[in-house]
């Protein structure tokens, strides 16, 4: 939505990096580790730590971050939008400008060199940042854009690239439809024998789903019938839903382009 009225509007659209995000929060609550090895203090080996900082990896690490970014902007005079708690939506010198957050990665949305500036350096004043320039690719979607014609075109290519190879696929035989009509997935073909389970126990069914879905919710809203069908099944896919699922990445092959 943020990227269509960057279009209609002729926003600039530039793209920031936090350094090492999760280390910025002071953490919430008692947490300890055990000492770094070849950092142990002499004569107190066997004690442990208690973190003051958040750390990668602990769970409450995305929480604190969260909450440690929107206190900044709020102090800014942001404000989180009730329906999409990922943008920060601010009026300043009565023009709109935005921040869409995902974890580290931030976009932001403003209507001139000036303003888009203004906003950098607010973040800059509290973190350490990268500044990517203006977005052209993120979270596996590749953005090209027209300010004369005002569009934005997107795509998942390298990431449908990607996922072909990451499945072994990347050579294998495309098709020009999803899934087949007469094709209809059920219980029935669950395995219910341990040979049957055992046959299936290797196979990334979980995660060819999860890969599609991502470019479904994406750019390719042609996959959403077969992940729905495929979905059903993730608890107990047999040999039948593989295939499914399967055609869906040889699909894929077909149209990435």
């Amino acid at each position: 939505m943020l990227l269509t009225l960057a279009a209609i509007w002729d926003y600039e659209v530039d793209q920031m990096d936090v350094t090492t995000a999760f280390l910025n929060g002071p953490i919430d609550g008692e947490v300890y580790n055990e000492q770094p090895k070849g950092y142990e203090e002499a004569g107190k080996e066997d004690w442990v730590c208690m973190l003051d900082k958040s750390l990668y990896g602990l769970k409450q690490a995305p929480r604190v971050w969260f909450r440690l970014l929107k206190d900044h902007l709020e102090k800014q005079g942001f404000t989180i939008m009730n329906c999409e708690a990922c943008v920060a939506v601010k009026v300043i010198d009565g023009e709109l400008v935005f921040i869409s957050i995902y974890v580290d990665d931030l976009i932001l949305f403003a209507p001139n060199k000036k303003l888009m500036k203004e906003l950098k350096q607010m973040l800059h004043v509290r973190f350490e940042m990268k500044d990517l320039g203006p977005i052209h690719y993120i979270l596996g979607w590749d953005i090209t854009r027209n300010r004369k014609e005002r569009t934005i075109f997107i795509n998942q290519r390298k990431y449908a690239d990607k996922v072909l190879h990451r499945f072994g696929m990347e050579r294998c035989n495309g098709c020009k439809v999803p899934i087949t009509p007469d094709l209809k997935l059920s219980k029935v073909m669950c395995p219910t024998t341990k040979e049957e389970k055992d046959l299936m126990s290797g196979k990334p069914y979980r995660a060819v789903i999860g890969s599609l879905m991502y470019l479904m919710l994406g750019t390719r809203p042609d996959l959403a019938y077969l992940v729905r069908e495929c979905s059903q099944f993730l608890e107990n896919p047999g040999i039948l839903h593989w295939r499914a699922a399967k055609r869906g990445l040889r699909y894929l092959k077909e149209t990435q382009d």
